[in-house]
Parts: C-alpha cells; sequence; structure tokens
C-alpha cells in the first residue's frame, strides 16, 4: 500500500530542487523558503514538534560556512570593494582573502540561499511525511533491501522526540543538538527493528533479481543520456528515482491509496511546476508555481486522524 500524499510531497520536493538547479532566476530559492516555511507552520506540528529546533542549528551552520567561504576564497565579481582582508596565494589553487566585494558579496549571498532551500526541500520531507509512510515506500520501492534504509525513515521523529524531552536548560547551542543524536540513533534503530518484524515484503528471488536487473538497467540508461546531452544530469537522476519507484510499485503489485481529494494537491502542484520548468517557461513564473503548494496548504486544515491510525 503506498500513500499518494507522500508521493506527492516528494514529487513536489524533486520538482523544487529540479527547479532550484536549473532555473536562473533568484526567485526560485526565495519561494522555496516562503514555501517551506509557509507548510512548515500548517503540517506535522503535532506528530514531529521539536525537530524545528535541529534544523535551525544546521541552517545556521550552513549559513555560516558560506558566509566564511565567501570571504576566504570567494571570487572578486565586480563591485565597489568593502574592505581588504589579508591574503595568502598558495603556489596552486585559489587565493584566501583579499579584496572583498559587493559582487562578491552577493555571489555569497546566492550561494548561501540555494544552500538553504536545498535544505529546506529535506526538512519539508521530514516534516509532511510521517516515518512509517516512508518506511513503507522504501517497502515497495526496495523489497527486502529497505531494512537497510529504516532506520533513517525514524530518524527525524526519534530526534524531534528527544529534543521534546530534554531539559529546557540543556536544549541551548550545538551540543545539545548532538546530544541527541545517540539517544535518536538508537530509538531510529529500534523502531526500524520492530518494523522489520512486523513483516517486510516476502518477495520471490525472482523478483529481487528482476529489481536489481531493472535498477542497474535504469542507472546505465540515465548516465548515458546524461552523457549524450539528450537530458541534465538533475533530470536524468530524478528520472532515474520515478523510474525506480515505478518499477518497485510494479513488482510488489503496490495499492495506491487517497485519503482525501486534498491528497492529490502536491503532486498536482508538483506536476504544473514541472511542466512549466520543462518547457522552459518565464524564470519567474515557474518559481511562483511553487507557492501553490502552500496556499492550499494554508486553506485546507491537516487531518491528523489518519496519522494518529498508523
Amino acid at each position: 500500500m503506498v500513500d499518494v500524499a507522500a508521493l506527492g510531497w516528494l514529487a513536489w520536493a524533486g520538482v523544487a530542487f529540479l527547479a532550484l538547479q536549473t532555473v536562473a532566476s533568484w526567485w526560485v530559492p526565495v519561494c522555496v523558503l516562503v514555501a517551506v516555511l509557509v507548510i512548515w507552520w500548517h503540517r506535522g506540528r503535532r506528530a514531529r514538534a521539536g525537530l524545528g529546533y535541529p534544523v535551525l542549528v544546521l541552517a545556521t551552520v550552513l549559513v555560516g560556512g558560506w558566509a566564511v567561504i565567501t570571504l576566504a576564497v570567494g571570487p572578486a565579481s565586480g563591485g565597489d570593494v568593502v574592505w581588504v582582508l589579508p591574503e595568502w596565494a598558495p603556489s596552486s589553487g585559489t587565493p584566501i582573502g583579499g579584496v572583498v566585494t559587493t559582487g562578491r558579496l552577493v555571489g555569497g549571498l546566492s550561494l548561501a540561499g540555494q544552500a538553504l532551500a536545498h535544505l529546506a526541500l529535506v526538512a519539508l520531507v521530514l516534516r509532511c511525511v510521517s516515518g512509517e509512510r516512508l518506511a513503507r515506500l522504501a517497502d515497495v520501492t526496495l523489497g527486502r533491501a529497505a531494512r537497510f534504509v529504516h532506520p533513517a525513515c525514524f530518524a527525524a521523529e526519534e530526534l524531534a522526540r528527544a529534543e521534546r524531552a530534554r531539559p529546557a536548560l540543556a536544549a541551548h547551542g550545538l551540543g545539545g543538538v548532538t546530544s541527541s543524536v545517540p539517544e535518536a540513533v538508537a530509538s531510529a534503530a529500534e523502531r526500524a527493528d520492530q518494523w522489520g518484524r512486523g513483516g517486510l515484503p516476502d518477495e520471490p528471488a525472482r523478483l529481487t533479481r528482476v529489481r536489481v536487473l531493472v535498477v542497474l538497467a535504469i542507472v546505465l540508461t540515465a548516465t548515458t543520456g546524461a552523457v549524450g546531452r539528450t537530458v541534465t544530469g538533475v533530470e536524468a537522476s530524478l528520472l532515474a528515482v520515478l523510474a525506480i519507484v515505478g518499477t518497485g510499485a510494479v513488482l510488489a503489485r503496490a495499492r495506491f491509496v487517497v485519503g482525501r481529494a486534498v491528497d492529490l494537491a502536491p503532486a498536482a502542484c508538483a506536476a504544473l511546476t514541472a511542466v512549466l520548468v520543462l518547457s522552459e517557461a518565464d524564470p519567474t513564473l515557474c518559481a511562483l508555481s511553487l507557492l501553490m503548494l502552500p496556499a492550499v496548504t494554508t486553506a485546507v486544515p491537516e487531518d491528523t486522524r489518519g496519522e494518529q491510525r498508523r
């Protein structure tokens, strides 16, 4: 059984990733960040409360890292001189330090926004798709090999639970996050073990061999297409993931379940953005189409009954 809503969220994240890689507009990372912030506030607040703090810490580290890289080794990129740092020029490689210009700062800000947008997409999937849904999708896609990724499916929820259980005075600083990681890893492994005992797909060895051969053929085709320039590397990767999930669903004879009509909204919004991006429409229009999903999310309240049943 495959939850269409979970597939929709994953599809939207994949299409947003495609837009970040192929659409040359600073509106794309801005719209991705705005969309994730709105959706984060309206989805998963009860089941995965506490996940926001680790995400904010990672975002802070990411922005700080890009700031250091920009100031240290970023290209001058024109513009007015802001200040001059001590410069060290190794015998081979990029000089470190030197003149810091406004163009250099804008370039660093752009890179930081791109990095934050990619992190936001991962956080969105962890916020909106429960560990059980991810594990079920892994069962359908990977068959008996899914047991190797089950701990990763439950890791975010267990980290959020560990964050909620910690005393308030211990919940500050980077050390506060790292102190919860061992407990979250152990809890995720335990839940994965319980999920596996609940019944992994008992597929015949013949289907396992077919699955492996199909995956190898897809990877070879995607690589050939990327090298032959018929598709970009990002498009080839996303097509490979889509084909692998589809093949797994066919081999597992999965049944697709739609709880409510609104569960189709993420997939529909992903399809709209995908059409605009692949047709090379106006970059601003491609970016603004990413805001359709948060608009629907805001208008329709979250249904927590199905989450509680699962």
